[in-house]
């Protein structure tokens, strides 16, 4: 027997369409990821500065081997604490927070940049009913993005910058 499938038109509000582009969109979703990958790496960066403690442990047992039977244990404790390695660490985990505010950059350009293609097309699909002021209200729209971009922009260190 064949399953029949049949699609139902949908209509959404912009509201909900930008709210279901910024979840599911691929872009925002890998920047997301890279968001959460930056955070890690300032994590292991700051593990450089604490101390670090290993144990090993050894038992033998040569019963049945040898005339003489003989059990004997063995265990090591090593904790090490660098004092300076020479400001890396230091310089790793501020180079790895610029890396975290530029992924929070880009991710916040997605999103104003998916954000701005959906009321184009939406504006762009009502174009008939109120043209004047529907032109208008995209002007200001992307107006008000480029001031944003510009702002992200000016606030934003160079990498040859970073120290």
């Amino acid at each position: 027997m064949p399953l029949i499938l049949k699609a139902e038109e949908q209509s959404l509000t912009l509201d909900e369409a930008l709210a279901i582009g910024l979840r599911d969109n691929r872009d925002i979703l890998l920047k997301e990821a890279d968001i959460k990958k930056a955070k890690k790496k300032i994590a292991e960066a700051e593990s450089g500065l604490f101390p670090a403690l290993s144990f090993t442990g050894k038992w033998t047992d040569t019963t049945g081997y040898y005339a003489k039977d003989l059990s004997q244990a063995a265990a090591l404790v090593n904790l090490k604490q660098y004092l300076y390695k020479g400001a890396r660490v230091i310089n790793t985990i501020s180079q790895d927070k610029y890396k975290l505010e530029v992924s929070r950059s880009l991710l916040d350009k997605a999103k104003l940049e998916l954000i701005l293609n959906m009321e184009k097309a939406f504006l762009l699909c009502c174009l008939p009913l109120n043209s004047l002021i529907l032109i208008k209200i995209f002007w200001k729209i992307q107006r008000s993005t480029l001031i944003l971009s510009r702002n992200v922009i000016k606030t934003a260190k160079p990498l040859n910058q970073i120290s």
